[in-house]
């Protein structure tokens, strides 16, 4: 079991930190992780150290389903394998990650990929590679128990979120933008307990600026609330300009 960690805006045991073998497993994923399915997986990932096909995390559902994401040298690349042929997207001669946070989005569509490195989308689709794993299990930080750790990710992994459905670009963008809000930490810094914020009265509320508003055909917004009282229009959010 991977170690709990500083996150990227040191939070402490707020992120995993790999090395050798140490991975997290996931089962029950099958009906996401298809060939011609949909689905988004995003994470922000720090290496230690460069390697030859550090895995990120990794899917098989069986020989002829996989799907992963790795990082090998200067290079990131998301791939699927059919058991038959690859489809991959890969950003080559990546420089300055090692020690950096760094955003990763990984896009099914379809049965399209699409594969994003802080916002940005990759366009070169060489160097296929997707190891298989055992069993029907999303394998997080090490591929599978047959490689002895040689192919396991020398580094940090924050957030990770695994969506039903497809990212477009400008939603990739918005995910990245939002989550590597250091603002939003410098809030939670004043007055916290435990990373949470109180609110007492309509005089106590925070304001966050954002180039990329929700807009009235898209948009969601998540968050933990705990009332202390009941109350007429309690209002949480609200957006507009």
């Amino acid at each position: 079991t991977p170690m709990k960690t500083k996150d990227r805006f040191g939070t402490d045991s707020s992120a995993y930190k790999f090395s050798t073998i140490e991975k997290i497993e996931v089962s029950g994923l099958s009906s996401i992780f298809t060939q011609e399915g949909s689905y988004t997986v995003s994470c922000w990932v720090k290496q230690n150290s460069t390697g030859t096909n550090m895995n990120v995390w990794n899917f098989n559902g069986d020989g002829s389903n996989r799907h992963n994401l790795n990082f090998a040298g200067t290079s990131i690349g998301f791939q699927r394998y059919n058991g038959t042929s690859y489809v991959a997207k890969r950003f080559q001669g990546v420089t300055g990650v090692v020690g950096e946070w760094v955003h990763v989005v990984c896009v099914n569509d379809a049965g399209a990929i699409s594969l994003y490195l802080n916002g940005v989308a990759a366009t070169n689709t060489g160097n296929e590679y997707a190891v298989a794993n055992s069993g029907d299990v999303l394998s997080i930080g090490y591929p599978n128990s047959t490689l002895n750790g040689s192919q396991s990710i020398d580094g940090k992994i924050d957030e990770f979120i695994i969506l039903n459905h497809s990212l477009n670009a400008n939603e990739v963008v918005s995910l990245y933008e939002m989550t590597n809000r250091h603002d939003l930490n410098d809030i939670y810094q004043t007055g916290k307990l435990n990373n949470a914020i109180e609110l007492v009265g309509s005089s106590e509320y925070v304001e966050i600026s954002s180039n990329t508003p929700i807009s009235e055909t898209a948009g969601s917004i998540s968050l933990w609330a705990k009332f202390n009282s009941v109350g007429t229009n309690q209002t949480l959010v609200v957006s507009g300009e």
